[in-house]
């Protein structure tokens, strides 16, 4: 999972990149691919979140396996 946060970091910076090399940058179409980096940026963000709390519970839980 930690190659797709790197993975949607990496298309979020192509995404601003590629805006960045537009010639007219008044164009509605840089916009949106900077609407779509910020998506991929949050994206990012949020695995990397849930990544945390994984890791986080299994320090909790010292590697024992869950007991029900």
């Amino acid at each position: 999972m930690k190659i797709l946060a790197s993975y949607f970091r990496t298309q979020a910076d192509l995404c601003r990149e590629i805006a960045d090399a537009l010639a007219h940058q008044d164009d509605p179409v840089i916009s949106k691919i900077r609407d779509m980096a910020d998506e991929f940026d949050h994206n990012a963000s949020a695995l990397e979140r849930w990544l945390a709390e994984v890791a986080s519970v299994e320090a909790l839980q010292g590697g024992a396996p869950g007991l029900h």
